[in-house]
């Protein structure tokens, strides 16, 4: 879906340029012919000031090298002309683009987390289901992880039921890199957060948790 966005943008920015093109042609050929009718009624040659200024690049200038800037309005029809080039060369870009196929976000909760990862619709993340999934099966390995420990007797650590206030979330194609994503509570009477990697074994947590 995410590559279709690009694609209606690039075809509204070629429409736009067409149009320029076209109104640009229109104005051009209203310009010539009142160039037409003055060069008659003058008996001598018109033309716009920024082709003569164009003619005479390299001849301005106030000697010793030094260099003369003079401001030149271009015809309309110029300005539509470029305009148009502008337009197709952002549509080109537009083409070229490709959505962000990995990315990490944090939250509090796992509807802040949902939030956060479709707040961008160039992102192609993980599915609501397997965000709401992973959440709760990675609190789940945490409370557990938390009673072995306890039962060790990490006094120190957080606390069984301490809530959830972390939610670290890494994904890859729209899916969800588990061992990279975490969940993590605050330590009771302090402001720090104490981050656990899923994946890591039980006894390198504990050893962690005795070591802070």
């Amino acid at each position: 879906m995410i590559p279709r966005v690009f694609v209606v943008e690039a075809d509204e920015l070629e429409r736009q340029a067409a149009q320029r093109d076209v109104d640009a042609v229109a104005n051009k050929a209203s310009v010539d012919e009142a160039l037409a009718e003055v060069r008659q009624r003058a008996g001598c040659n018109y033309v716009p000031a920024s082709e003569l200024a164009f003619a005479r690049r390299g001849q301005l200038g106030g000697g010793s090298g030094s260099l003369s800037v003079m401001p030149v309005v271009i015809p309309i029809f110029q300005q539509l002309q470029n305009e148009a080039a502008e337009l197709r060369r952002r549509a080109v870009q537009a083409r070229q683009q490709e959505p962000h196929r990995a990315g990490s976000v944090e939250a509090a909760t796992i509807d802040e987390l949902v939030e956060i990862v479709f707040s961008d619709p160039m992102r192609v993340g993980p599915s609501v289901d397997g965000i709401s999934a992973w959440a709760e099966q990675a609190i789940g390995k945490e409370r557990q992880r938390r009673q072995r420990i306890q039962r060790q007797g990490g006094d120190a650590f957080v606390p069984v039921g301490a809530p959830i206030t972390k939610l670290h979330l890494e994904w890859r194609n729209g899916t969800i890199d588990v061992s990279g994503s975490r969940v993590s509570s605050a330590n009771q009477g302090t402001t720090a957060v104490q981050e656990v990697d899923l994946d890591t074994e039980y006894a390198r947590a504990a050893a962690t948790a005795q070591s802070t």
